[in-house]
């Protein structure tokens, strides 16, 4: 599988299954390695993957993922659905899930939509990505919403058009 992707921070190449393990963000242009050097910068240098940190009087003094306060967090961030994993500390689970314990063959259409729901997405872009990869929606979606293969178990989270898949294990 060639590197097709490119990190515009890093210049690193990455693959589909870079995406499915969530190695790189291809919306975002931009690899696990760097979101993880983000959150780790200042909250001067780059907010993202931090909570705001509130001060003594209850005032914000370091802004950070907040999208309930913060128009620019809730509306135009582009990082804003990866910042949240970070922040709230769910990628490191996430990662695990789709490395070690993904429920369908690797590369699949399946598994490629099964990792588009654990970032979340909307009905519509699934439904596009599984079109775009020649998959056939009703089988793709039955599997999905089947929430079990084998002894791995999950839940199809539907809210307001988005889809989420939140892990059982």
């Amino acid at each position: 599988m060639s590197n097709l992707l490119k990190c515009v921070l890093c210049g690193k190449g990455f693959s589909e299954l870079d995406v499915e393990n969530l190695n790189f963000f291809p919306i975002q242009l931009i690899c696990f390695v760097c979101y993880q050097k983000g959150s780790k910068q200042d909250h001067r240098v780059w907010c993202f993957g931090k909570m705001n940190t509130v001060g003594a009087n209850g005032k914000i003094i370091a802004y950070g993922y907040d999208p309930a306060v913060s128009a620019d967090c809730n509306k135009y961030c582009p990082d804003r659905k990866i910042c949240f994993l970070f922040a709230s500390q769910k990628i490191d689970k996430l990662r695990l899930l789709t490395k070690s314990n993904m429920p369908f063959q690797p590369g699949s259409v399946t598994s490629k939509a099964f990792a588009a729901c654990i970032i979340g997405t909307t009905r519509l872009k699934l439904r596009e990505l599984i079109k775009s990869l020649n998959g056939n929606l009703a089988i793709v979606m039955t599997r999905l919403k089947k929430e079990k293969r084998g002894s791995k178990r999950w839940k199809y989270v539907v809210k307001d058009e988005k889809v989420r898949i939140v892990s059982e294990d």
